[in-house]
């Protein structure tokens, strides 16, 4: 409820320019702190009521820093952090987390590549993103050679030596334009 009553950017930030059109009491802050402390028991990464204190700093999983020109906004984004948490637990989140377990038991070779790019597309749930994209460039690299062909890297390798040579030989490397 207290998030609909900001405005939002398009990158999904709240804009700090402008406050909120009602007006938040200690009833909302003392019930969005008790909230709070229950989702940290789960995952004390959140962060703690005294971001409303003001002076406070936040910084979230990926490492970026917060700070709150006033209590309204910082109560709002505790809000936000609220939601994604509730989020990130629903049972439609579950069982993504649990069809994606299953897909990484597979080999991405017999996935068609349509496919694969449909379900990457579709979202890959944080915990499980490492083990994916380790999946990803492994295939990607796996497939390379029968692509470019079994001598691929040492054509790379023989033309860098004769770009070498050639530099070393004219003193410099011509590029066809005068």
């Amino acid at each position: 409820m207290l998030q609909t009553c900001c405005t939002y950017r398009l990158d999904g930030s709240i804009d700090l320019e402008t406050s909120p059109e009602i007006e938040i009491n200690d009833k909302h802050r003392n019930r969005v702190c008790q909230l709070l402390e229950s989702a940290r028991s789960d995952d004390p990464r959140l962060p703690t009521g005294k971001l409303l204190s003001g002076n406070q700093y936040h910084m979230d999983a990926y490492g970026f820093m917060y700070s709150f020109p006033n209590a309204d906004i910082a109560l709002l984004y505790l809000c936000n952090r609220l939601s994604q948490f509730y989020s990130l637990r629903s049972s439609e989140e579950t069982l993504r987390k649990l069809q994606w377990a299953s897909i990484l038991e597979m080999d991405f070779q017999q996935i068609p590549r349509a496919r694969l790019k449909k379900i990457c597309r579709m979202g890959i749930p944080a915990e499980l993103r490492a083990n994916v994209w380790a999946k990803l460039i492994k295939l990607g690299l796996s497939k390379a050679p029968v692509e470019m062909g079994s001598r691929y890297y040492q054509t790379l390798v023989e033309k860098v030596n004769d770009i070498q040579v050639s530099c070393n030989s004219f003193g410099m490397l011509y590029l066809g334009a005068r």
